[in-house]
């Protein structure tokens, strides 16, 4: 825990608001001599909407409460950690705060950067940016947002991972987190969906991640003793994932508690729940069952064992391929097209020799959300090496948009705060990739 952060006093009123200037992560901090017993209440939130904090969104509740003595105040709470960059104090006596400090003791996990530098201003800003991003979300565990959720989830992590090689000194927090996602393995042969947690919803396509992110924590730390503990869990996995395949040779969309979740986009975010297709084995989604066939190859690499996956690559062509259109439809019950989905596909090796440029332009597709851009980002730079001029253009103009809006932080999608009914988080671990790629690509 570090000392106090300064905070500047911005309106006094009805209310007082404090700036911390950036996003921070830490313990509240309260210092002030009260003339009597009073109630705080301070809502904490990573921007202003009508000069307010958002204290109350949807169900959830930004705030705390506490109970100020008759004299000396000071006090700290090192068992719950806030998150933003504004803090918004509600009083019984406002008069009394005069002199307040009202703040957050930074929390940080202890890591040492990896220096870098950059012929671009604009690209150091970025990466810089990208790597507070992931300081913010890194505690106990890996957290997909320090102020809304402070959850481990499979695929967050991997893109905190994957930047995490790139940016830091050490690889013990990967592994740390890697054993704890491993101990989440449920009796039906996937992972909860949060590690640790007990809730009974699982997203299939993120237990599909857990071998990619063991691959490429071998493949950069050299530490293949992580099989110890993740090897028998990746087997159980893929096993589930087999014994779904079923005639058509495919795996089904899986039945409630499962959420059928692959990103924040229309039709991919809870496309059982949009469809109305109640029986979940009628319907076929080409994200899941790309993702289970790239998933096989890195099992392959990490065990030396080879799956023939043909027969079931015919089955994706035959049943999601639009010819007439060069592109793979998202599922059975939706004829749209996604840029995750044909991406995965062509990650597969289906597709012919248009699909990296219909993937480029975009054109008739779902957007790409900022989770799962690491998928059509490896896809084209799989297919020719020309494209990382895309790769990194794309990255400095979806990050260069949140840093001229301000942000300190990268946003969890791009529509920042307004996403999700005004509940979208300006930190999330997911959106710092311009550290991965850009020390990928020779941008430093």
């Amino acid at each position: 825990m570090l000392p106090p952060k300064k905070a500047d006093l911005l309106s006094r009123g009805g209310s007082l608001i404090f700036d911390l200037g950036e996003e921070t992560v830490g313990y509240l901090f309260i210092k002030y001599r009260a003339e009597r017993e009073q109630t705080l209440t301070v809502s904490y939130g990573e921007h202003l909407r009508n000069g307010h904090v958002a204290r109350l969104i949807h169900d959830r509740d930004f705030s705390v409460t506490y109970t100020a003595k008759t004299g000396e105040n000071e006090f700290v709470n090192p068992m719950r950690r806030l998150a933003g960059r504004y803090l918004e104090v509600e009083a019984e006596y406002p008069e009394e705060l005069e002199g307040a400090v009202i703040t957050l003791c930074p929390v940080k996990l202890p890591v040492r950067r990896k220096k870098r530098d950059f012929a671009s201003d604009t690209d150091r800003r970025i990466h810089d940016t990208a790597v507070k991003t992931l300081e913010c979300c890194m505690h106990e565990h890996y957290e997909d947002c320090p102020w809304r959720e402070q959850a481990l989830y499979t695929m967050d992590s991997r893109n905190q991972m994957l930047c995490g090689y790139d940016a830091f000194y050490g690889y013990a927090f990967q592994r740390h987190s890697l054993r704890l996602i491993a101990q989440s393995l449920r009796d039906d042969g996937l992972l909860a969906i949060c590690a640790p947690g007990d809730s009974p919803i699982e997203i299939p396509f993120f237990s599909l991640v857990y071998p990619i992110q063991i691959f490429e924590y071998t493949e950069r730390t050299g530490d293949r003793s992580v099989l110890d503990f993740a090897g028998p869990v990746i087997r159980r996995i893929m096993q589930t994932f087999a014994g779904a395949v079923d005639e058509t040779g495919l795996i089904p969309a899986f039945p409630s508690p499962c959420w059928n979740f692959y990103e924040w986009t229309d039709g991919s975010d809870s496309i059982g729940d949009l469809t109305g297709c109640r029986d979940m084995r009628l319907r076929y989604d080409l994200i899941l069952n790309c993702m289970y066939i790239y998933a096989l190859g890195f099992c392959g690499r990490l065990f030396g064992t080879e799956t023939d996956c043909s027969a079931m690559k015919e089955a994706v062509r035959r049943t999601f391929y639009i010819p007439e259109d060069g592109l793979f439809r998202m599922s059975t019950v939706d004829g749209r097209y996604s840029v995750l989905g044909n991406a995965l596909a062509m990650l597969c090796g289906l597709g012919d020799s248009r699909l990296p440029e219909r993937l480029v332009s975009g054109k008739n597709m779902i957007p790409v959300s900022l989770s799962m851009v690491t998928f059509l980002y490896d896809a084209l730079l799989a297919a020719d090496g020309r494209y990382s001029d895309f790769v990194l253009a794309d990255i400095r103009r979806k990050c260069g948009k949140m840093l001229d809006a301000g942000a300190t932080t990268f946003w969890e999608t791009e529509l920042g705060a307004e996403d999700f009914g005004g509940a979208g988080s300006l930190c999330h671990g997911w959106s710092a990739l311009a550290v991965h790629y850009f020390v990928r690509l020779g941008a430093v």
